[in-house]
């Protein structure tokens, strides 16, 4: 999702920090050898969609037809207001966002700085909102990871308990 903070970095910036080849799918296991290197792993059944229309920094966005959905990750540059300023405006952007697709209901449930990724600060929010068709309820989760001055962002969506989108999340190897 594209937020004001990237708006500002990217009428700054020439072009996206990364292209599609800077990033590998290989046995399950995406791999991101460049600062900031890490890598995630995939489920199986996960299969490859169009990326995200919401701007540059985008590297990877697959779904499937079952919770959870998606699962997207992308890399940006810290904004210039620093990492909590940026953690919490990526969190209230969804709101916006969401709306602009058509959402008529959509509640930001919660932020808040986390330390699950050890020595990696990183923000999450939990946002659950009503798709397209006014009836169904989704729950999309971020996790924004900052190391160094570039933030990864991995973000989904599901229905109900959100378990199988943190459970990719935990794959995580920011030190590869």
């Amino acid at each position: 999702m594209l937020f004001r903070s990237e708006k500002k970095m990217e009428a700054a910036a020439p072009a996206a920090l990364y292209t599609d080849a800077d990033a590998t799918l290989e046995d399950g296991t995406l791999v991101f050898e460049k600062d900031p290197a890490f890598t995630i792993d995939i489920p199986a059944a996960f299969k490859p969609k169009p990326k995200n229309q919401w701007g540059s920094g985008h590297i990877l966005n697959m779904g499937k037809a079952s919770p959870p959905f998606s699962v997207e990750v992308g890399i940006w540059m810290v904004g210039e207001d620093g990492m909590d300023a940026d953690g919490k405006a990526r969190c209230a952007g969804w709101g916006p966002a969401l709306k602009s697709l058509g959402s008529k209901q959509v509640e930001v449930l919660s932020v808040e700085k986390i330390d699950t990724y050890d020595e990696f600060p990183a923000y999450a929010c939990e946002i659950e909102w009503l798709w397209t068709d006014g009836s169904t309820v989704l729950t999309s989760i971020a996790h924004y990871i900052y190391k160094g001055d570039k933030v990864i962002g991995l973000t989904g969506t599901t229905m109900g308990d959100p378990e199988g989108l943190t459970a990719i999340y935990e794959t995580v190897d920011l030190n590869p």
